[in-house]
């Protein structure tokens, strides 16, 4: 019956709310339905996503380095800040929420054409929404020139100020301490490491923790792995399993009962990957335009839509749908 009642609720509140525009909200029928919160021009790659307490949606785009804020209950987007003055910073990647209202985000140069990263471009950046009104405070925190290719993030000691971050290219894991600056590898194993023989050279991606464990995905090599954690220093606390293999993630979103909804971006889908090892497919496929190019996830706040996932997309750019086709780059909320 609760249920019930939240998805009639999250029903009302898109069909009130939302504008008569080509993207409005559409009703959830069941499990795994899907409608279009936001969509971006032809060309916009969103990356990474991260959701207030308020509700509403923080998404990168890889395309150009620019941080949006998506209001999922009136289908809106504003442009929080665009870097595009700052040396290094072509490309946003992952986001992560580190004090009320304050998330720290990955700036550097991803070039979508040539599948590369600029090593030594990566730096971390800051915004705060504590400042009142839609005023809010932008500020970088830390160049990391060791890096290869930052690109997920997750907090790893919010008293601490702590966060890690995978490198896909050098297949590992940093530490940065957004109050001190300072930074370090505190996880690397063979797991993490890139695919030989590929154009893209992409190892670990997107990293979440959850009860006492960093999983993480490997999406050109297919695995879904974890390790735990000493969620004080970030280090490996016990061997690295291998949970899933054939499982090309890019990124995912872990529920309560740890189960992990995970976006293929070549796929064009997400799938649920269950405590137990269970695999089902929740939305779209290979032929599917509904989470074309699947990026990142991340649950809902609000107590109407804590069981729906929103997905990031890229359009179908790295892999377009039947091999043609493409769009602008969508936010897609999705029962589960």
């Amino acid at each position: 019956m609760l249920r019930l009642s939240v998805v009639f609720t999250f029903l009302v509140i898109s069909i009130l709310r939302a504008p008569f525009v080509a993207t409005a909200s559409l009703p959830f029928a069941s499990q795994g339905s899907a409608h279009t919160v936001f969509q971006f021009d032809n060309g916009t790659w969103l990356e990474n996503i991260a959701v207030r307490s308020n509700g509403n949606l923080l998404v990168t785009l890889i395309d150009r380095p620019e941080l949006y804020q998506i209001d999922p209950f009136h289908n809106t987007a504003t442009l929080v800040t665009n870097l595009e003055d700052e040396a290094d910073a072509l490309s946003l990647l992952g986001i992560t929420e580190m004090a009320p209202d304050v998330f720290v985000f990955i700036a550097g140069n991803f070039s979508i054409a040539r599948a590369a990263s600029d090593p030594a471009s990566y730096s971390i950046w800051q915004v705060d929404f504590n400042r009142g009104g839609k005023c809010e405070k932008v500020s970088v925190i830390e160049k990391l020139p060791e890096a290869s290719f930052l690109n997920g993030m997750t907090a790893l000691n919010r008293q601490e100020g702590t966060v890690l971050i995978s490198d896909s290219v050098r297949g590992l894991v940093w530490r940065l301490n957004v109050w001190t600056g300072k930074y370090e590898v505190v996880l690397q194993d063979e797991t993490m490491v890139p695919a030989e023989g590929t154009r893209l050279v992409l190892g670990i991606n997107g990293i979440r923790i959850f009860n006492g464990y960093l999983y993480y995905v490997n999406a050109l090599r297919g695995l879904f792995c974890r390790v735990p954690i000493d969620l004080y220093t970030g280090k490996a606390s016990g061997p690295y399993e291998v949970l899933e293999t054939d499982l090309p993630g890019d990124d995912f979103a872990m529920s309560a009962d740890g189960v992990a909804y995970v976006t293929e971006n070549g796929g064009n889908s997400l799938e649920r990957v269950g405590a137990d090892g269970s695999r089902s497919l929740i939305a779209g496929g290979l032929n599917s335009t509904t989470v074309a190019g699947a990026t990142s996830a991340a649950f809902g706040r609000k107590w109407w839509d804590r069981g729906v996932v929103y997905v990031t997309t890229s359009g179908g750019q790295a892999a377009p749908v039947n091999g043609t086709y493409t769009e602008g780059g969508k936010v897609v909320a999705i029962l589960v």
